[in-house]
């Protein structure tokens, strides 16, 4: 599909065109990829950030830069303007564009094209975790945590999420797999919400403990990887998601297997 500005070409693919209602309404649940159409009015003189709100709304995993892109800069296209263009801030946040407050601070701050670069797709928060552990016969976990999603779109593949208990030693002790979350429903936001407010998705989980983990401390991880790839395989860590919290460990083992999100230290009680 082509995006481009309505103003100056209303008669293509825009909002009141069946066929691109439609579109918008099916988005969240398919994969979506377009680009640039440069022979149509508009495209070249098009704003990255008009762009971007398109991006959003349609929940583009992935986007072409076949056209409107010149890697000699000898005929500079639009992205190639998207690239030394700085981010709107106020912009942004004025229209309800998803982005977290660290982003937003950086210095020098984003170009508006690296602002899309790391919003298609998904974009996935930490917002909140914690966990108990309930001593008996068999010592029993507890964890409650909050995803948020910063991206365009919810992943679209199988991906399946695990706790991960690691040892001082860089060992894996157990590996838990949380079955109570679909991460393929991590939606940016609520569909038709004018305000685009970022939805926090909850992970409840509840398991018994194995003997090997009492009376020591572990690291805690998450580890969401494709359904294609067993747990803390090689192949995992190469599919793994690495969730878009700042200074937040990423634990390889030494053979590169792994791909888990250090959530910190957990004491299992003898």
């Amino acid at each position: 599909m082509s995006v481009c500005r309505s103003h100056q070409y209303p008669t293509t693919f825009q909002p009141g065109n069946p066929m691109y209602d439609y579109m918008t309404a099916e988005s969240p649940f398919v994969s979506v990829d377009g680009g640039l159409d440069v022979d149509l009015p508009g495209t070249a003189t098009m704003d990255g950030f008009q762009a971007a709100l398109v991006l959003r709304l349609q929940h583009y995993n992935t986007f072409s830069m076949s056209q409107g892109y010149d890697p000699t800069g000898a005929k500079p296209g639009p992205i190639n303007r998207w690239m030394k263009a700085s981010l709107n801030v106020t912009q942004l946040q004025e229209n309800f564009m998803p982005a977290q407050p660290e982003y937003l601070q950086q210095q020098p701050p984003h170009t508006v094209f690296e602002y899309i670069r790391d919003h298609l797709g998904y974009r996935l928060q930490l917002t909140s975790a914690k966990y108990s552990i309930t001593p008996f016969i068999e010592h029993n976990i507890t964890f409650d945590a909050a995803i948020s999603n910063f991206g365009f779109s919810a992943p679209i593949n199988v991906r399946y999420a695990y706790l991960v208990f690691i040892g001082k030693e860089n060992d894996v002790a157990f590996v838990t797999r949380i079955t109570t979350c679909d991460p393929r429903v991590w939606h940016p936001y609520i569909a038709n919400d004018p305000e685009y407010v970022i939805t926090q998705h909850p992970i409840h989980h509840y398991a018994a403990l194995p003997g090997n983990l009492f009376g020591k401390s572990w690291l805690l991880g998450l580890h969401l990887t494709s359904g294609t790839a067993p747990a803390l395989t090689t192949n995992a860590q190469a599919m793994a998601v690495r969730l878009a919290n700042g200074g937040m460990e990423w634990w390889v083992d030494r053979a590169g297997n792994g791909g888990v999100n250090i959530l910190g230290s957990v004491s299992v009680p003898n």
